[in-house]
C-alpha cells in the first residue's frame, strides 16, 4: 500500500485487483513468492500539511536460509519493523533479527499481520485472540530484554579486561544507570501495530 499509494497514476500503473510483490524483482523471487535477496526501495511519502519524507526502506528475506541477507540490511537500517503472523508467532528468523537488532541498538516496531487468522482458521474467542497477541508480544520483549543484558555484560566484560571498571556508567549509589535500556514492545508505546 505504501509503494502504491506514493506513486503517481497508481491505479493505472497497478490495478488494485491484482496482487503485486513490488521488491520481489528477481525471475526466482517471482516464481517462489518468497523473497531471496534484500530490496531496497524508495518512498516519497507526503503528510497532510504539504510536508514529504524520504524513506528508504528495504525488504529482507524471512526465510533462516537467507539470514545473511537479513543481517546485511540490519547493518545499514536506521530503525527495523519485524512483521510477525499472528497465528504462528514468532519465529527462530524473528528471534534471529531481534537479537541482532538489540545487539546494534536499532529502535525496533512490531506488526502483527493476518490477524483475520486467528478466527478464520484457528476460530479463537476475542479473549483467546487477545492473549495469544499479548504472549507472542510478551515473548519478543523477553528477547529484547534478554539481549539488551547480554550486550551489557558483554561490554563490561570488554571494559574490565582493558582494566577499566565501567565507574562512568555508575551514579551516586554504586548502581548502574539504565538511561540507554531498550524500549519494549507495546500497542501503548506506539510500536505495535495491526
Amino acid at each position: 500500500m505504501l509503494v502504491e499509494q506514493t506513486r503517481m497514476n497508481h491505479e493505472e500503473e497497478w490495478p488494485l485487483a491484482e496482487q503485486k510483490r513490488y521488491t520481489d524483482t528477481r525471475l526466482d523471487e517471482q516464481h517462489r513468492g518468497m523473497s531471496i535477496k534484500s530490496c531496497p526501495i524508495s518512498l516519497v511519502l507526503p503528510t497532510s500539511v504539504g510536508k514529504s519524507y524520504l524513506m528508504n526502506v528495504i525488504d529482507c528475506p524471512g526465510h533462516t536460509n537467507l539470514c545473511a541477507e537479513a543481517t546485511a540490511g540490519l547493518r545499514v537500517a536506521d530503525g527495523v519493523v519485524v512483521v510477525i503472523d499472528a497465528c504462528e508467532g514468532v519465529m527462530l528468523q524473528t528471534e534471529r533479527v531481534v537479537r541482532e537488532a538489540v545487539s546494534h541498538n536499532l529502535p525496533i516496531s512490531l506488526v502483527v499481520n493476518k490477524m483475520d487468522r486467528l478466527i478464520t482458521e484457528l476460530k479463537l474467542p476475542p479473549n483467546d485472540a487477545f492473549y495469544k497477541i499479548r504472549h507472542e508480544i510478551g515473548r519478543l520483549n523477553e528477547i529484547i530484554l534478554e539481549s539488551w543484558s547480554s550486550r551489557e555484560n558483554l561490554k563490561r566484560m570488554k571494559a574490565h579486561n582493558e582494566g577499566r571498571d565501567g565507574g562512568e556508567r555508575r551514579g551516586e549509589g554504586g548502581a548502574a544507570q539504565d538511561d540507554d535500556r531498550p524500549t519494549l514492545l507495546s500497542p501503548t508505546a506506539g510500536n505495535v501495530c495491526f
